[in-house]
């Protein structure tokens, strides 16, 4: 079976080269336009359909030309199988796609089809060809001045379009807020949500960082320049942190000429003053101090350090709670 029909399919191929001839006792089947006026240009479908049993085949009973007619001219022709879900049988349809470049009113002839049944038969079914309608673009009679293109029609915007407009106008102002909050809390070391917890007092990051400094032993291995530069620095984060003075950006004079309008006291001044010119030989000059000279260096710092730093009331509430609390356990 299989074979013969596609031995059928082959004849008809080949039967479809030539144009078939319109009996004179042909009954013709309606066909269907996109739509019958159409400017010069436009493209339209023209569509013949069919029903079949299951199991048929529909094929066009010529070979299409260029040009349908004189004045029209075919850009694809296509046929469609639609399975039908309630019946057995199949829905088939025809569709060629036309245009037209010249205006005028235009018969499309009529159009043949095979129908072949599952045991074999052929039947040609004709449809007839609709008239079609080219226009071209209308002419002012009073000038005979072609009209110009109108523009796009504006129609008013609905609150339902501006709804998820607004919508990302509020995400994007949310985040940009989060992100601000996140960057400005992380600059000051505080966290995002919950309760801020309280930073550290700059005299005892001071006294950590010189005992690390310490432990490191730099001096005695060799880095005497990496031993003044970090004992210096440690001195120059307390003192901006302190006293609010911009003393990372300041050269040794510039920040003892600060300390001084601070009114700190003159003997923790000079002992600076000898320290900070000690460890500029060494930074900048190649100068190696003694030992003796590099022994002293942490100690000046850590007296100036607990010569001048303030201890916070939350502390000093803290300490004075555990005073308190021990002289109640000693009582009991």
């Amino acid at each position: 079976m299989n074979l013969f029909f596609s031995f059928l399919v082959i004849c008809i191929g080949a039967t479809a080269q030539s144009v078939v001839a319109i009996p004179d006792t042909t009954r013709f089947l309606p066909s269907e336009i996109s739509k019958d006026t159409l400017l010069i240009g436009d493209q339209v479908i023209w569509s013949m359909t069919t029903k079949a049993e299951q199991g048929s085949a529909f094929l066009f009973a010529v070979e299409l030309p260029k040009e349908i007619t004189k004045g029209v001219e075919l850009l694809e022709a296509k046929i469609d199988t639609i399975r039908q879900k309630k019946s057995r049988e199949w829905l088939f349809r025809g569709a060629l796609r036309i245009t037209s470049f010249d205006s005028g009113s235009y018969v499309l002839p009529p159009m043949p089809y095979y129908l072949v049944s599952p045991s074999g038969k052929i039947d040609t079914l004709w449809f007839v060809g609709p008239k079609i309608e080219v226009t071209t673009i209308p002419i002012d009679t009073t000038t005979y001045i072609p009209f110009d293109i109108k523009g796009q029609i504006g129609y008013p915007v609905t609150i339902k379009e501006l709804v998820p407009w607004i919508g990302l106008l509020l995400l994007l102002l949310i985040s940009a807020y989060f992100l601000y909050r996140w960057i400005r809390y992380q600059r000051e070391n505080r966290p995002l949500f919950g309760k801020a917890k309280p930073s550290e007092p700059s005299y005892l990051v001071a006294f950590r960082q010189l005992e690390e400094i310490k432990a490191q032993k730099l001096w005695q291995n060799g880095k005497v320049k990496l031993f003044y530069t970090a004992v210096t620095d440690v001195l120059r984060y307390y003192v901006a942190s302190r006293f609010g003075i911009q003393a990372m950006e300041q050269t040794s004079a510039e920040l003892m000429e600060a300390l001084k309008q601070e009114q700190v006291n003159k003997t923790l001044l000079n002992e600076l003053g000898t320290m900070l010119e000690t460890a500029d030989l060494a930074k900048f000059a190649k100068y190696i101090p003694g030992a003796l000279e590099n022994e002293e260096v942490i100690p000046v710092v850590v007296h100036f350090v607990q010569a001048t730093m303030l201890v916070s009331s939350e502390i000093q509430t803290d300490a004075s709670s555990e005073t308190r609390q021990t002289q109640k356990e000693e009582v009991v």
